[in-house]
C-alpha cells in the first residue's frame, strides 16, 4: 500500500505544481475567504518538507484593504465567509497582504516581525490526489527555500461562500 501511495505522489505531485497553473495577479484575485485542504499524514510528508502551521484545519480571509486574517483549529467547523469575517473583527489587522508581481505575494505580520514571500496560483485542471478532487481554481501558496532551491511548504485552499 506504501509503495502505490509513493508511486502515485511521484507521478501526481508533478500535477499538483503543474506549469498549467495561472498565476495570481491581482490582489482582487484572492479577495475573500478561503479553507486549507488538508491532507493524509502520508501525502503531507510528501508534499511538505516543513509544516510551520500544524493547525489540521485552517481559514485565511483575504480582505480589499490587504489585510490577511487567519484561524486555525485542531477541530473542523462549517465556517462560512460571514461567520469568519464576524470572527475577525475583534482581532488587530496583524496581517497584511500585497501582490508585488505575477504569481507573487508577500505577507506581512507586524507583531512576530515576519515577513514572508508565497508563490501564488490557481490550479488549471481539476487533479485527484490523496482520495480527492482538486477543483480548477484551487489557490495554491507554497515556500521557496533559497537554500534548497525548490518550494518547500505548499498551501492548497479552496474558496469558502
Amino acid at each position: 500500500m506504501k509503495k502505490t501511495f509513493l508511486l502515485l505522489a511521484c507521478l501526481f505531485y508533478p500535477i499538483l505544481a503543474s506549469a498549467l497553473n495561472m498565476p495570481v495577479e491581482r490582489a482582487e484575485d484572492i479577495t475573500g475567504c478561503w479553507e486549507l485542504i488538508s491532507f493524509s499524514d502520508e501525502a503531507k510528508k510528501q508534499i511538505n518538507e516543513i509544516d510551520p502551521w500544524p493547525a489540521k484545519y485552517q481559514w485565511f480571509c483575504f480582505e480589499p484593504d490587504g489585510t490577511l486574517n487567519t484561524l486555525g483549529s485542531s477541530e473542523h467547523s462549517k465556517q462560512t465567509s460571514e461567520t469568519l469575517r464576524e470572527a475577525f473583527k475583534a482581532l488587530p489587522k496583524d496581517i497584511t497582504y500585497t501582490v508585488v508581481q505575477k504569481g507573487i505575494i508577500k505577507t506581512e505580520q507586524k507583531s512576530v516581525p515576519q515577513t514572508l514571500i508565497w508563490g501564488a496560483v490557481f490550479m488549471g485542471n481539476p487533479v485527484f490526489f490523496d482520495g480527492k478532487v482538486f477543483e480548477k481554481g484551487t489557490f495554491i501558496m507554497s515556500i521557496f527555500s533559497q537554500e534548497k532551491r525548490k518550494n518547500v511548504y505548499y498551501r492548497y485552499l479552496k474558496k469558502v461562500e
